[in-house]
């Protein structure tokens, strides 16, 4: 008898001893849940300055163009300005503006010209400037893009947000993302937009620095060729000639970098048009690239390989 009570109290204290353990488990994932959410708070604040910072230099690199075209603006003019701006007319109103004349109302603005109130752009000039006007009214699929809940979801998800994301902030036609094959040593199309068969089976894997892409890979930062059938690094090559019966003239490459440096994958957009941009049109891509690799990376390791292509968005 008294040593099926020692045997019982014995076994009482080990599973003491183990719910203790259980316990102190409980309490060690729960503090490191509660670190990394923090440290996700942190980084989404992180890329929303980041993004604002951007639509700062936007609004900044245009007024300067602005300034330099049409000359100095009337004082009612200013974009961005508490009063309304003017076309060619007088602000009337408290912080009306005009339309080739006097136009009041409390948050006036201007067709062709300057848009004046508290939120500031233009009518005439930040409609022709999508990127700008997507950063300034904070569009849906850059809020999705910047949404907690997308961290740890599955890549083709991540990666068709962040896709649409690029597509909207800049104002691109077309776009791709692709993701670094170990094996295959390359880059492979994880996600798409805009293009047809023959464009992704020529671009299905990328090695080499014959593409913007591939430049972009090699250099580990972004690349931007103005216009793939004149530049001299692009004109007659297989490439450009796959960029252009594509419908492609200009292409922003921006990679996604490990924590390492490692190239982790790439986000390109395409225009139809040649197009010129600006420095600041030049780092939209980069705080999404960087969010693309940081959720990337969280993705649980028997997601990660192979990235299997998803369907265009």
């Amino acid at each position: 008898m008294d040593r099926g009570i020692e045997d019982f109290r014995e076994r009482s204290e080990r599973l003491i001893k183990q719910a203790r353990a259980a316990r102190r488990r409980t309490e060690q994932l729960r503090a490191d849940t509660d670190m990394r959410w923090r440290r996700l708070q942190e980084l989404e604040e992180a890329a929303r300055r980041e993004l604002e910072r951007l639509r700062a230099d936007g609004a900044e690199s245009r007024d300067g163009a602005d300034g330099a075209a049409g000359g100095p603006r009337p004082a009612g003019g200013t974009a961005g300005g508490t009063a309304g701006g003017t076309a060619g007319g007088t602000a009337g109103g408290t912080t009306g503006g005009t339309t080739g004349g006097t136009t009041g109302g409390t948050t006036g603005g201007t067709t062709g010209g300057t848009t004046g109130g508290t939120t500031g752009g233009t009518t005439g000039g930040t409609a022709g400037d999508p990127a700008a006007q997507a950063l300034a009214n904070g569009g849906a699929a850059l809020r999705r893009f910047l949404h907690p809940c997308l961290h740890g979801a599955d890549p083709g998800t991540v990666m068709a947000a962040a896709l649409r994301a690029a597509l909207e902030v800049t104002g691109a036609d077309k776009g791709n993302v692709q993701v670094f094959d170990r094996t295959a040593g390359g880059l492979t199309i994880a996600a798409h937009y805009g293009f047809d068969q023959d464009f992704l089976d020529f671009f299905a894997l990328v090695s080499d620095t014959g593409s913007v892409c591939g430049q972009a890979l090699a250099q580990r930062r972004a690349v931007v060729v103005r216009d793939v059938g004149l530049d001299p690094r692009m004109a007659g090559t297989p490439a450009s000639q796959a960029l252009l019966a594509a419908g492609v003239r200009t292409v922003h490459s921006a990679p996604m970098l490990g924590a390492g440096g490692e190239v982790l994958g790439m986000v390109s957009v395409h225009y139809r048009d040649v197009r010129t941009l600006s420095d600041a049109e030049r780092g939209l891509l980069l705080p999404l690239t960087s969010r693309l690799g940081r959720l990337l990376h969280a993705v649980p390791a028997s997601y990660r390989q192979p990235f299997a292509p998803i369907p265009q968005i």
